[in-house]
């Protein structure tokens, strides 16, 4: 007797799920080199150039370690878990909570004149003026995004559902954060190309199925013509 095996179904919510995770990946593969930027640019500006050359970590890697320590950073794994390593290429990596962690609760030591200043395209300034309205009004918008980014991945963490509104939601959100990140940058960057492109085929596949249930949950109404003269002239009024 042949066995055959029985295909599994997935759930709309399970592809939905998928599709957070995938965006979430994204979203790791272009910011992680960002902040390690800005880590590296810090540490190697404020902190002192050790005397011995012995050590093979680079800098920011050492600073990164002391200033999780002296602050029992709180990640969601659990205290003073940096939750970055090496690579076989000996490149560091960072999971995304991680990233999440050192952008939303490390703002200051990690330099934010100089992340606005790549989120806005300019020099880096000497000084953040608090009556700059062009880099408040950046740093709460960007701000705001990474903030919703974590709670969508500690949801997609946790394994909690996601309909498909809240789907669409989540990577409509995460496609503006690597948006804006792929317009301050080099256009000619493969990823950020790739990632682009990709982030917004996951945006229009959850926008086509959010379409379509939006159809089945709330069919065309049949109105008389002077009600559909009444709807016309709201909508264009």
């Amino acid at each position: 007797m042949q066995f055959q095996a029985k295909e599994i179904e997935i759930t709309q919510e399970e592809k939905n799920h998928q599709v957070i995770g995938r965006a979430l990946l994204l979203f790791n593969k272009i910011y992680e080199p960002f902040v390690i930027s800005v880590l590296d640019h810090h540490f190697s500006k404020t902190s002192p150039q050790p005397s011995s050359t012995s050590s093979k970590e680079p800098l920011w890697v050492t600073k990164l370690e002391e200033l999780i320590k002296s602050k029992g950073l709180y990640t969601d794994r659990g205290r003073n878990n940096k939750t970055f390593e090496k690579d076989a290429n000996n490149q560091y990596h960072m999971d995304t909570a991680f990233l999440l962690v050192l952008i939303t609760q490390l703002w200051q030591e990690i330099s934010s004149t100089y992340l606005l200043a790549l989120l806005s395209k300019t020099n880096i300034p000497t000084t953040l003026s608090a009556s700059n309205v062009k880099y408040d009004t950046l740093l709460m918008e960007w701000k705001s995004w990474i903030h919703e980014i974590r709670n969508i991945r500690n949801k997609w963490a946790h394994q909690k559902t996601f309909s498909l509104r809240e789907a669409y939601r989540a990577i409509d959100t995460i496609h503006y954060a690597i948006e804006h990140m792929y317009m301050v940058s080099n256009k000619n960057n493969i990823v950020f190309e790739q990632s682009m492109k990709e982030i917004i085929q996951l945006k229009e596949y959850a926008l086509y199925k959010l379409a379509n249930e939006w159809k089945i949950q709330h069919p065309p109404i049949s109105r008389s013509s002077n009600e559909r003269d009444v709807m016309d002239y709201n909508m264009n009024g």
